[in-house]
């Protein structure tokens, strides 16, 4: 099957399994001048260059290495392991016959040190899909590798015991740090980082959350470093003579390879040279001849002199994640609390096998991919310790937005990409049925063959583990600086560059920023054209959007609506206890401060009024932004204290309570003061602004919480508090039909000045009645006014919705969501009678009929000299990421033709069927 270079259709999971091309559109340049040559396909599908001359040169194939896919942000999973050149088994055997070749030879010294370490879920896989136990597939995976010239063959789950040890050092050292406080921003909530999936998508979307990672290695990488340094000088040789390779069960584990962190630059080799997977593995001994069930068994490797006798396999307690939150929990509560609880036993707690009465497991939504393991004092049973597991990209998400949000309680969350963790790894072995039901009875088989693979010794009583430590390390043992550098590594924050093919903004939707007091905020379109052509491939200005498309509405764009000023106070990363006024002024006077921001402060209703009654005591005459957003704010003292600052400092013009647990019914205080506030903009987005007040059923979904009232017209004197408020931003706040109803239409109601409101990520393409209740309260707005209804999950039904309410707007924001060439067509019959000056549509999934549908007219108002049949009333228009081919660049192009046409910003990038540098020609 041929597959666009835009959208690509695959089974629907949490994880990607590698394909055979990538999606991320590749920049082409051009060459300064055209020699006339041309190209042509031979019949072999090679492309060839043809000169004038005739002559003919064979062109190399595009292909995308380990570290472009690092470096890169066109996708954040295992989808990156597209077009692999070093990371394969072919790697290997390419090793194994050059040996082979230096040896005949007489250049054995030359040869290298080829040791394989296997992973014990990828022994798991092997075990279930041959039918054999997990020891006799460990003693014939060492034999036929043996035959094949490998010269060690070892297992990772040795190193997976030092680095439990090591993790559960880390933990309790950050625990006594933070003072067992959760959400300082600097030590607790510990979050493991053995997977690499997880760490790839954190690092390029979510790199606020990087400080809270392990620095501990994944077990893979701590043998590529015993491997390469410890093995190494034990058999006299550099690093750079031995070839390491990992059997693993995730192809993520070849980036995790491939990173610079673990590359030595004295002799220019990795700790783990090369990755295959289980299923590689099992392919390449198939293909050498040597089955499995064929192969005799061969005594197990061992590192060290203490266990080389031993022919048995360990197991750990815990899942095929690793067994982290498990001995992390044991190690912890006994070093810290001095409760004595096995390992064992708290992984049969977690699997609700055998509860114990000092570990209480919730299974959140019932879901077994996301548990909250919590360890309870045994005298006061008060949590000591609250631990969970996070398996699967959904349940990741929500982790993220409760770390940002300040809403997390937990110390430790192990982290797994994969649902059901790593023996659900993308490189594992697939049964011969994969029906749903199947596939999910295999995975659960491998994780049982994983838990029960050999008999459990705690990892500091093993006598191997401490000879290698006493060894390698010396007296000082964990605690020596080799130690920390051999065991522990760093993450970064990737920043994409601004590729024009992977730019997602637009210049029509800038970001309001406060201005100061006296002037008016303005959403004005650009004016005029800045060139003759508008390029498919123009570069995006860095300056921030009001929705970045494609992006969760996260607390970093929070600092994009703030801005930033010399006299400010700022409280970041503090305890309540350390947000003290006079100490951050430093003998300013607060007559001069106009900007104010605590954020991820763990500040609470208390501690903000607090606060407020110490800003009170001084001159607030130019304090005009209020920060507090990222903290714990909730109840009617948080209004009480808002509302005696909004009184106190006149001057205030933003206010951001963003990522808060208020409720509207919080907010109170400031219905019922006697003043008015001169806040122009209001954020309170992530805000629980009316919470469920039952269980989830058909009327009262999850996305929807529990509908209240505004009997008494609260929240109309609300509003009226705050005549100036020209910005409202309630992204991603919990608010029920009626409620959201009431707050808009008081919003909107004839007299306000708002501009622009934000509503993304509500849902509301499954509250389609609140959806036109919404914008039927639009129909006749006295103003200018921007809506922006990006990632609601509306489809064509919705655009129905809208284009029936008759609202009438001048910019209307539709960023991802699912609109098709259908809601196009319902668009472009109601845009004549919108008023609409703008609209993005970009991500979404209509292409050139789409075109078609919008630039067609359906108004009577068209200047009657217009050479084309295609006119747009727009101003601005987004069609970012769509599904788009040089076709609507040409009806684009026709609608442009006419002088009198106003289309003046077009956002056409990342429609990789257009051809690269495809312009719009004027």
């Amino acid at each position: 099957m041929a597959f666009s270079g835009g959208l690509r259709l695959t089974d629907l999971n949490d994880y990607i399994t590698p394909g055979q091309e990538c999606i991320k559109p590749v920049e082409v340049k051009k060459t300064g001048a055209a020699n006339g040559s041309h190209i042509k396909v031979g019949e072999t599908g090679d492309y060839y260059e043809v000169a004038k001359d005739g002559e003919e040169t064979k062109l190399e194939a595009a292909s995308i290495t380990l570290n472009d896919c690092l470096a890169c942000s066109g996708c954040v999973t295992s989808a990156e392991a597209v077009l692999i050149t070093m990371q394969s088994h072919h790697e290997l055997l390419a090793v194994l016959e050059e040996n082979r070749r230096l040896r005949s030879q007489g250049e054995g010294a030359q040869a290298k040190h080829v040791v394989v370490t296997v992973a014990p879920q990828s022994r798991a896989s092997l075990a279930l899909k041959h039918g054999m136990s997990p020891l006799s597939i460990a003693k014939r995976v060492t034999a036929a590798l043996k035959a094949m010239g490998v010269d060690h063959v070892f297992d990772s789950a040795f190193t997976r015991d030092l680095t439990l040890v090591e993790s559960a050092r880390e933990f309790v050292e950050r625990f006594k740090a933070s003072e067992g406080l959760v959400g300082d921003g600097r030590s607790l909530p510990v979050l493991a980082s053995w997977c690499p999936g997880w760490v790839c998508y954190a690092e390029k979307t979510h790199a606020e959350v990087l400080p809270w990672m392990s620095t501990t290695r994944s077990s893979q990488q701590t043998m590529g470093a015993v491997v390469k340094d410890y093995l190494a000088k034990k058999l006299g040789k550099t690093p750079d003579q031995i070839y390491h390779v990992t059997v693993m069960m995730c192809y993520d584990k070849k980036l995790e390879a491939s990173r610079d962190d673990f590359y030595n630059d004295v002799f220019k080799t990795r700790d783990v040279d090369c990755v295959v997977t289980t299923g590689e593995l099992d392919r390449m001994l198939s293909e050498a001849g040597m089955l499995l069930e064929n192969v005799a068994e061969s005594g197990l490797d061992s590192l060290f002199k203490t266990n080389a006798s031993q022919d048995c396999l360990y197991s750990s307690a815990g899942t095929s994640a690793g067994g982290g939150l498990e001995y992390v929990m044991s190690y912890a509560a006994r070093t810290l609390f001095g409760i004595d609880i096995s390992p064992e036993l708290v992984a049969a707690a977690a699997r609700e096998e055998a509860p114990h009465p000092l570990i209480d497991v919730k299974a959140v939504r019932n879901l077994s991919d996301h548990r909250e393991i919590t360890l309870l004092d045994p005298s006061t049973r008060q949590p000591c310790l609250r631990f969970a597991t996070v398996y699967g990209f959904r349940h990741l998400q929500n982790l993220v937005r409760k770390l940002k949000s300040g809403r997390s309680v937990y110390h430790y969350v192990e982290v797994a990409a994969c649902p059901n963790a790593c023996s659900n790894g993308g490189g594992q072995l697939q049964p011969d049925d994969l029906s749903p039901a199947a596939k999910k009875q295999w995975v659960a088989e491998t994780e049982r063959i994983y838990v029960t693979s050999g008999a459990y010794e705690l990892p500091e009583n093993s006598p191997a583990l401490r000879e290698l430590i006493y060894d390698w390390f010396g007296p000082e043992g964990l605690d020596s600086q080799l130690a920390k550098q051999a065991l522990h590594t760093q993450f970064h924050g990737i920043v994409t560059k601004a590729n024009p093919l992977g730019a997602k903004s637009m210049d029509f939707l800038r970001a309001i920023e406060p201005a100061p007091v006296g002037t008016e905020l303005n959403l004005a379109l650009p004016k005029s054209r800045s060139s003759a052509s508008l390029s498919s491939s123009t570069s995006t200005e860095n300056s921030p959007t009001l929705c970045e498309q494609g992006r969760d509405i996260d607390s970093a764009d929070n600092d994009a609506l703030v801005p930033s000023h010399s006299r400010e106070i700022c409280f970041q990363d503090l305890t309540p206890s350390e947000l003290n006024v006079s100490e951050s002024l430093g003998g300013r006077s607060l007559a001069t401060i106009e900007c104010l921001r605590v954020n991820r402060c763990r500040m609470d209703s208390k501690a903000f009024a607090r606060l407020v009654d110490d800003l009170c005591s001084g001159d607030l005459s130019c304090l005009h932004t209020v920060d507090v957003s990222q903290n714990q704010l909730c109840g009617v003292e948080a209004g009480e204290a808002l509302a005696r600052l909004l009184g106190y400092a006149k001057a205030v013009r933003f206010l951001s309570l963003g990522w808060n647990k208020l409720s509207l019914a919080d907010l109170r205080p400031i219905a019922e003061a006697t003043w008015s506030s001169n806040v122009a903009c209001f954020d309170l987005r992530a805000n629980p602004l009316t919470a469920p007040k039952k269980r989830p059923s058909k009327k009262h979904p999850k996305h929807c919480p529990a509908n209240e009232t505004d009997d008494d017209g609260w929240i109309g004197s609300f509003v009226d508090r705050m005549p100036e408020l020209t910005y409202v931003q309630l992204a991603q706040v919990e608010i029920g039909d009626r409620l959201l109803i009431s707050l808009l239409h008081s919003l909107t109601r004839s007299g306000s000045n708002i501009q622009y409101i934000g509503l993304e990520w509500l849902g509301l393409g499954n509250r389609l009645s609140a959806l036109r209740a919404i914008m039927g309260n639009l129909a006749a707005p006295p103003h200018a006014l921007h809506i922006n209804l990006s990632a609601n999950y509306l489809g064509d039904c919705g655009v129905e919705a809208i284009a029936a309410s008759g609202a009438k707007l001048s910019s209307l924001t539709l960023a991802c969501n699912f609109i098709t060439e259908r809601g196009t067509g319902v668009l472009a019959k109601w845009l004549p009678s919108s008023g609409l000056g703008s609209l993005d549509l970009s991500d979404n999934y209509f292409g050139d009929q789409g075109i078609v549908s919008l630039l067609t007219t359906h108004s009577s108002n068209v200047p009657a000299k217009t050479p084309s049949s295609y006119y747009t009333q727009l101003t601005a228009l987004g069609l970012t990421s769509c599904c788009l081919s040089d076709t609507s660049l040409r009806l684009i192009t026709d609608a442009l033709a006419c002088q009198w046409a106003p289309l003046e910003s077009l956002r056409i990038l990342r429609n990789s069927r257009m051809s690269p540098g495809s312009k719009i020609l004027l």
